[in-house]
């Protein structure tokens, strides 16, 4: 039992404890019988940490068993505590002083055994004297990281990256024949060629003037979306070169002299689009992109491209590769050509 005293002045009592001894049970007794709401114990370290613990509510008790909370007891040395009575109405009734030394513990919290070993993985300065041996186990980087995206990435344990994000190239023509915003990221060049006039009454006036209907008919300048079958058929029987622009092409048949055929803007053939046009050699597909679609794979019966003496021309050599292996078109594969 240590007593303690509530008067000021004297010599301070010292309690001895060992340091993480928190099961050790310490006796106090005071002088003097104090009404208070709750006790605690008041406490700086040595570190200059305050610590606090309660331990006893509602009463008028003059000794105490008080068990060192870990907050008290982890740093060694001497920890300057006040037992401190506290009222609800009157705050502090009464306090008494004392020193809990606190010794040092033989073995430290944390302190490695005699024969255990430290594993250093990084550079740097090292305290291994409490060790029997220190494993240096620092990363030797090899390899070679490959990165394919954008981001942040970690490359210590690589001795070399390798860069490699595919970006967009652009290849190929972008062929433009209509107002309008169009997409051209990933086009290399782009070909404008919107036709002005082209209302009906200018085409009918141009077909009067085209009296001999022989010779080249050049309708570029008046687009049509979509092409009636055999619409020309009589007004064009002895055009040797037809010129149209054009989305959707319909029957064109039996044009017996017609020999060259281009269509700008193409984007889709009707089934037997061109069959019995017996002198058509060469059919020239301009200003697209991508590849029309063919109705069937008989578009060309009876024509020279048909028995292997005519040409398919496409803008680039990426349509031409599409074309020799797409549906319909792969038929005629060995008579498709760039245009030259």
């Amino acid at each position: 039992m240590t007593n303690i005293s509530v008067t000021p002045g004297g010599v301070l009592p010292v309690i001895h404890i060992s340091q993480y001894d928190t099961g050790r049970s310490v006796d106090l007794q005071t002088d003097a019988v104090i009404y208070y709401d709750t006790a605690e114990i008041h406490g700086t370290r040595p570190d200059g940490a305050g610590v606090t613990q309660q331990i006893a509510t509602n009463g008028r008790l003059t000794s105490f068993s008080w068990k060192p909370s870990a907050d008290f007891t982890d740093i060694a040395g001497d920890v300057r505590c006040e037992l401190v009575f506290l009222h609800s109405q009157y705050g502090r009734v009464g306090t008494a002083n004392f020193i809990l030394r606190v010794e040092r513990a033989g073995k430290e919290d944390g302190a490695p055994e005699a024969w255990s070993s430290i594993r250093i993985t990084e550079g740097g300065t090292f305290n291994v004297k409490p060790y029997a041996e220190a494993v240096i186990d620092i990363l030797t980087p090899s390899g070679q990281k490959q990165i394919t995206s954008n981001g942040v990435f970690d490359i210590s344990a690589y001795e070399s990256v390798s860069v490699n994000v595919p970006g967009i190239h652009p290849t190929g023509t972008k062929y433009i024949n209509s107002n309008g915003t169009h997409d051209v990221e990933a086009f290399k060049n782009a070909v404008v060629n919107v036709p002005g006039g082209g209302g009906m009454a200018e085409l009918a006036a141009f077909m009067d003037a085209s009296e001999t209907h022989s010779g080249t008919l050049d309708l570029t300048a008046y687009p049509i979306t979509t092409l009636a079958d055999n619409v020309f058929r009589s007004d064009v029987h002895n055009y040797s070169e037809i010129k149209l622009t054009v989305e959707n092409v319909g029957e064109m048949s039996y044009l017996s002299n017609l020999q060259s055929l281009t269509l700008s803007g193409a984007q889709e053939i009707a089934a037997n689009a061109f069959r019995y046009d017996y002198s058509l050699t060469e059919l020239h597909l301009t200003d697209i992109s991508s590849l029309p679609v063919l109705g069937n794979s008989g578009v060309f019966s009876g024509t020279p491209i048909d028995n292997g003496t005519g040409t398919i021309y496409l803008p680039t050599q990426e349509l031409v590769d599409e074309a020799q292996t797409a549906t319909n078109w792969s038929a005629y594969a060995s008579q498709i050509a760039v245009e030259p």
